[in-house]
């Protein structure tokens, strides 16, 4: 019968479990490749990190079914997959080009029983980590510890009912997260989290050496969510530069006595109190963010635009007829901010 297994590879992958398929002469099955859908459907839905699936065969037809298989695999496991045709020693080689010696395969070519006791052993040894006190409640293992709730952290996106819930939480409040002061966008980023702990998800990232999940903390949640909404005003930002804006006809236009002292008034060589004291807070910050990533960028912008906000300050433009209208398009905002760092920057290169 074809072998499955789950690899005994601690020492080898620390970034999660290896699934090995082993069809090989003896432990071959007679279904030519029909498994191979069911193998991978389970491989997906198992509440485990892969790090790698390997699928070993002797049947040239059945590698052929299985590359082709790979086409309809999603793009993040279709990385992780590798077919090795070939004899009992021609795939085990492969194997070991992986990381993977043959001693830790769980059978023998000389015996049809699995050998299982390493594997046990392994599985214990995580149970006990998961369980000891001395690691904290914190510490959870890196191959079965996480739930489908859990939302992951680690640089890159997850396909994982947490992480999809949490995106689409954030794509429902993002327009009342951009309209929002600080404490308004605080409290939906909270009623977010209680959202995810309530389903009994927690919020995980890899610890230092990659072998464990561990909490992470409140402040950083919210960073990490903040992040999220702001990432959404890219594709809006770039876009609104390329185009012009129609006249939304449902704000007021207001005239120049309207106008507050805190207001900032898009357009060219205005003067006014508003942006003499934006000017002033970008000179302030102008050094910091020249020296910062692209993410602290955005942070130091956004932390001015609220900084306005709070102080009844409004982003104003002229329309037609010389009146002003509100710009309430946090892209918009966030675009013509920035682009008064890149003008300040410009005039001391000039100067110099």
């Amino acid at each position: 019968a074809r072998f499955y297994m789950l690899a005994n590879l601690c020492a080898h992958s620390k970034r999660g479990a290896v699934w090995i398929s082993y069809a090989v002469d003896q432990y071959r099955d007679k279904m030519n490749g029909k498994g191979f859908v069911e193998m991978t459907s389970l491989a997906l839905v198992m509440p485990m990190h892969w790090a790698a699936l390997h699928l070993c065969t002797d049947d040239p037809s059945e590698a052929i079914i299985c590359k082709a298989a790979m086409a309809l695999m999603p793009a993040e496991m279709k990385a992780k997959t590798r077919v090795h045709y070939g004899s009992h020693t021609e795939c085990q080689y492969r194997l070991t080009t992986f990381g993977i010696p043959h001693v830790a395969l769980p059978f023998t070519t000389m015996n049809n029983d699995p050998i299982l006791e390493d594997h046990l052993a392994w599985y214990k040894k995580c149970l006990t980590k998961c369980q000891d006190p001395a690691a904290g409640k914190s510490s959870i293992n890196n191959h079965f510890g996480s739930n489908q709730h859990d939302v992951l952290f680690a640089g890159r996106t997850y396909s994982r009912n947490g992480n999809e819930e949490l995106r689409s939480m954030a794509m429902r409040h993002v327009q009342k997260y951009n309209g929002g002061n600080p404490k308004q966008r605080r409290a939906i980023v909270d009623s977010m989290v209680e959202n995810i702990k309530s389903k009994g998800g927690r919020f995980l990232k890899l610890d230092a050496d990659g072998s464990s999940w561990v909490e992470v903390s409140m402040p950083e949640v919210r960073e990490k969510i903040g992040q999220m909404f702001r990432n959404f005003r890219r594709p809006r930002a770039s876009q609104q530069q390329k185009t012009s804006l129609p006249i939304p006809n449902h704000l007021p236009l207001l005239d120049e006595t309207d106008i507050a002292p805190n207001d900032v008034l898009f357009g060219r060589k205005v003067c006014h109190d508003g942006n003499l004291r934006l000017r002033q807070m970008v000179e302030t910050m102008a050094s910091e963010y020249d020296a910062s990533t692209r993410g602290r960028k955005k942070q130091l912008v956004d932390s001015l635009v609220d900084d306005i906000k709070s102080s009844n300050g409004r982003f104003l433009r002229q329309v037609e007829g010389g009146k002003w209208q509100e710009v309430l398009d946090d892209g918009v905002v966030f675009s013509k901010v920035s682009s008064h760092f890149r003008n300040y920057r410009r005039n001391i290169r000039d100067k110099q």
